[in-house]
């Protein structure tokens, strides 16, 4: 009787140190997300190095930008005036028209499996006086990938809003192209 008593408590202690072990193997879900999130933007970033000056992500939206995001672009270029350029006549990744060679500091914040905020700052190695410039992504899970909801900089504390306001403006003077 004794030793049957050992040996469920064995099994019992046995079963407990297996469920430790393979629980401290295994990453936290919000530390894979973090990497993937940096990874995205990492991957953006790669194209502002060098002399590589023909990049923008408003060239291939749906690569970086997530469907909501994209359809207020869409209704912002309707909505301006033909021949104008809109409110996007900036690079929104960078928060600037042009620049040298960017350098990118990626720091993911928060990360819940569904969304990210991600600070930036650029660094500008192709400017000898730039000042570096600070960025905040919001990340939504699109499908299995990353794309951007939204950006805030020091002058445009929101893409999205800064689009919204634009339309409407563009709208109430009567300009929609729609």
């Amino acid at each position: 009787m004794r030793r049957k008593n050992l040996l469920k408590l064995a099994a019992v202690i046995g079963i407990g140190l297996l469920t430790v072990t393979v629980a401290a193997c295994v990453k936290p879900k919000g530390d894979g997300d973090a990497a993937t999130a940096k990874t995205f933007l990492t991957e953006l970033y790669s194209h502002y190095t060098g002399d590589r000056h023909d990049f923008s992500p408003l060239a291939k939206p749906d690569d970086w930008f997530d469907p909501s995001l994209i359809a207020l672009m869409d209704d912002n270029a309707k909505a301006t005036p033909q021949g104008d350029v809109g409110a996007l006549d900036f690079d929104p990744a960078c928060g600037c028209q042009d620049y040298g060679s960017l350098a990118a500091t990626i720091n993911v914040v928060k990360t819940d499996g569904k969304t990210a905020r991600v600070a930036v700052i650029l660094h500008d190695s192709g400017e000898a006086q730039s000042e570096d410039i600070s960025l905040s992504y919001d990340l939504i899970r699109v499908g299995d990938q990353w794309r951007i909801h939204d950006i805030g900089t020091k002058d445009t504390a929101s893409l999205r809003q800064f689009l919204i306001d634009d339309t409407r403006s563009a709208r109430q003077s009567g300009a929609d192209n729609s």
